[in-house]
């Protein structure tokens, strides 16, 4: 039997009146709790004013339709409802909803039930408290004039703060929040570790923090050497590892940059170093972290892939080393590789690698060699120019991020550009399989920061964070699996901010304003590689293959703890 979607009236006027709230409480279909009623209650100023419950239609999304008009036409009034999923009458998951009007405004708000697992095992926030991307946040809702029902709205309270009379008040300072250790401080969540630098690999991930560098995911090859694969963040206690300001993450090897005082700079690699990608000599199996030092023309950058990485030097220098099968040192195919670095004819100011493309920018273009960023089956050592639609060298681009058969880019007023294959509406148009030049993303947003893989990320010039591409693990953190073919936004809460964003092998990660990290996506991975992928996410998700959670994909952003294992 599904619910009746019949008008609930509530705080009935003498007349009609034209100040009114509309509540649309959505169960998404990737929800998957099972329950067969909703009990509804709604107060309004302390007082109870509706109590019921209802079966409820899982074929339908929209499980609850409340029409809500305040006693007299006052849009000072405030209204909460407190909405329950219920299986043999036992409460399954909860959401609170506060909200109040705009007087003589038809307003609306959709509210939904949210899919992390975590909501479930939470229960219920309390009065002036909801469930939120697994967290308990203050429950007042924003009310707006217009919105269809794919809009998600959000709670605008965050995790120290509670909705009463329609306003955010927030918790005593030092309450507890978020992760383990973190407090509450002047209504913000103020974590312990700071999230810096984040980076994502194929099965890993890493990210430096106030309290140093910290890895999760694969250890098939000790690359986050770790000897075990881990699926919540450990601290890299290396004592080689220090002050790291970039990191390439190989798909079975780890390298970041380093900087001592004074002019001592240096790399230290860990993981699987026989494809000769750590750049020091012949090395064979995997290695422990492993340094390298560069007094003179230190390395300002460092990107890479399979197997392989290449680094930015302070002279301009572009050096490659690891394997060539795809020529992704700009050797030829006589050529299996090197383990020292190999010099990159020409001078640049900035480097792209992925997979087994690489890209260099200069003035006079973007240049690129090894897996075309234009067709993914086209291999060369010879560097070449992106073109234009005429045929001339693209030098209006000032970032550029590439993969295997796509790239991306920002020109200099920060409009984003893709080229190469189109799977999954990539370069955001819908038709065409592949082009061959810089397409220009169908949007008026303008970004200052790209991420790129299977899909794109961005952060904008109002530092708000949108996806698009192929979205069929979640990576798009939109909270479904569908490809989109325009920038989309991502959010935890409302009016938030963030300020980097990486996408590794079919996943994402990115930072807020308040240096809290989020990532999202397939937790494994299929083919041969199977449960290698599991954890690196880093949400404690599980690493066995034999485990429902190691497939799990979490489809919207869920914040990452950085918590030293009890002793």
């Amino acid at each position: 039997m599904r619910i009746s979607l019949a008008l609930l009236v509530l705080l009935v006027a003498c007349r009609p009146s034209p100040t009114q709230t509309w509540v649309f409480v959505h169960l998404d279909p990737a929800f998957d709790v099972e329950a067969e009623a909703l009990r509804l209650v709604v107060t309004s100023r302390g007082e109870e004013i509706v109590s019921r419950v209802d079966a409820i239609d899982r074929t339908r999304e929209v499980v609850a339709n409340l029409y809500l008009i305040p006693e007299g036409g006052d849009a000072t009034r405030t209204w909460e409802i407190h909405a329950t999923l219920l299986r043999d009458g036992d409460a399954v998951a909860e959401l609170r909803v506060g909200g109040g009007y705009a007087s003589g405004e038809v307003r609306v708000v959709h509210a939904h039930f949210d899919t992390a697992d975590a909501c479930i095992a939470l229960g219920d926030c309390g009065p002036g408290r909801t469930c939120q991307s697994g967290r308990c946040v203050g429950a007042c809702f924003e009310t707006v004039a217009e919105t269809d029902q794919s809009t998600r709205q959000l709670a605008r309270c965050g995790e120290c703060a509670s909705c009463a009379d329609g306003a955010c008040v927030p918790a005593v300072n030092g309450t507890e929040c978020g992760c383990a250790g973190d407090m509450c401080r002047d209504g913000e969540c103020d974590p312990e570790v700071e999230v810096l630098q984040v980076w994502a690999g194929q099965s890993h991930a890493c990210a430096q923090t106030n309290r140093g560098l910290w890895c999760w995911g694969s250890g098939r090859t000790r690359q986050t050497t770790f000897r075990e694969a881990t699926d919540r963040p450990r601290r890299v206690e290396a004592p080689e590892v220090r002050n790291i300001s970039d990191m390439v993450l190989g798909d079975e090897f780890s390298c970041g940059i380093w900087i001592r005082s004074g002019p001592v700079y240096g790399e230290t690699c860990w993981g699987w170093a026989t494809h000769g990608g750590f750049a020091m000599g012949e090395l064979s199996g995997v290695q422990d972290p492993t340094e390298a030092l560069d007094i003179e023309d230190a390395l300002v950058e460092i990107e890479g892939g399979r197997f392989f990485q290449c680094g930015l030097r302070e002279s301009g220098r572009v050096q490659c080393a690891g394997n060539n099968d795809s020529n992704q040192l700009a050797l030829p195919d006589a050529v299996d590789g090197s383990s020292e670095w190999v010099d990159i004819p020409g001078q640049y100011d900035e480097l792209a690698a992925s997979g087994s493309a690489v890209c260099a920018r200069n003035p006079e273009g973007v240049w690129c060699w090894g897996l075309s960023t234009i067709d993914g089956s086209v291999r060369s050592p010879d560097l070449m120019c992106l073109e234009d639609a005429e045929g001339g060298c693209v030098d209006t681009l000032r970032i550029v991020e590439i993969a295997d058969g796509r790239g991306c880019g920002l020109d200099t007023e920060g409009r984003a550009y893709c080229w190469g294959s189109n799977r999954g509406g990539l370069l955001g148009v819908e038709g065409p399989e592949r082009v061959s030049s810089p397409t220009a993303i169908d949007s008026e947003l303008r970004f200052s920061k790209l991420a790129l893989d299977s899909s794109v990320c961005g952060v904008d010039y109002d530092a708000m964070l949108h996806c698009w591409g192929e979205g069929a693990g979640g990576q798009l953190g939109t909270g479904d699996r569908r490809d989109r073919t325009r920038p989309t936004p991502v959010r935890v809460d409302a009016g938030e901010r963030w300020t980097d964003v990486t996408l590794g092998r079919g996943f994402a990660c990115a930072i807020r304003d308040d240096r809290q990290l989020y990532c999202w996506g397939p937790n494994s991975g299929n083919g041969p590689g199977g449960s290698r992928f599991a954890g690196r996410l880093g949400l404690g998700l599980g690493t066995d293959p034999s485990d429902p959670a190691a497939q799990a994909v979490v489809s919207r952003p869920m914040r990452v703890c950085f918590e030293d294992p009890p002793e």
